[in-house]
């Protein structure tokens, strides 16, 4: 077996394990065991349990990230993009539904976990968001959508879109069938394009004391 491929396996052994028993109850032994290899090569390619869910993180969030890096800079409706955007998270979690409870939970019971994490996260965000201000801005510029903070948009989108599956434990109590399952969570993503939609559009307020300066720019013209 090539090493790549083994330290391919070693990953997906320990991201199986984190996700269903949590970070402190997994020990390399077992990571080693559920991967078919020794515990000397899991310290080999990883050294730390740490260092092996700091690379799991990195790379299922590269993976995001990359997507709302190539949303297009053109003249795609602003209203399109953001749905773009809700439609790539929410099929991220659609196939990797265990994670935000996982990373909620060990955040709280684990905060040092991700304090490398973060400043990866920091580095991957903020590039994004400065080309989400940038959309935003124009967007309100010509009165389109009312003026908001990027972040607090992302913000928006990422945990409306996990909340959706963190609440698996209160829906199963309906012990809803696959069908059943999938039908609620397209519910809920049409349900959060047109929440956060809706957010952006200007109030009549807003509408009305724009076209008042706009009346007022033309007169002193």
């Amino acid at each position: 077996m090539e090493e790549n491929e083994m330290e391919k396996r070693i990953l997906s052994s320990a991201k199986e394990l984190f996700l269903k028993h949590g970070f402190d109850a997994v020990s390399t032994t077992q990571i080693a065991r559920n991967a078919g290899c020794n515990q000397a090569l899991v310290h080999y390619y990883y050294r730390t349990k740490q260092r092996l869910l700091e690379r799991i993180l990195q790379e299922e969030t590269a993976t995001v990230f990359e997507f709302f890096s190539a949303m297009p800079h053109d003249d795609t409706p602003f209203e399109e993009k953001i749905a773009k955007m809700i439609d790539i998270h929410f099929s991220f979690l659609e196939n990797n539904p265990a994670i935000p409870i996982f990373l909620f939970g060990e955040m709280r019971n684990n905060p040092w976990i991700f304090k490398n994490f973060q400043v990866f996260l920091k580095e991957k965000t903020s590039c994004i968001l400065d080309e989400l201000q940038k959309e935003i801005d124009k967007e309100s510029a010509s009165g389109k959508t009312k003026a908001m903070d990027a972040f607090d948009l992302m913000l928006d989108i990422i945990s409306l879109d996990a909340f959706a599956f963190m609440a698996k434990p209160f829906t199963d109590i309906w012990e809803f069938s696959e069908e059943q399952k999938k039908d609620f969570l397209a519910r809920r993503k049409q349900h959060i394009k047109q929440i956060l939609l809706a957010a952006l559009m200007p109030t009549g307020e807003e509408q009305s004391e724009r076209q008042k300066q706009t009346k007022k720019s033309q007169c002193t013209d």
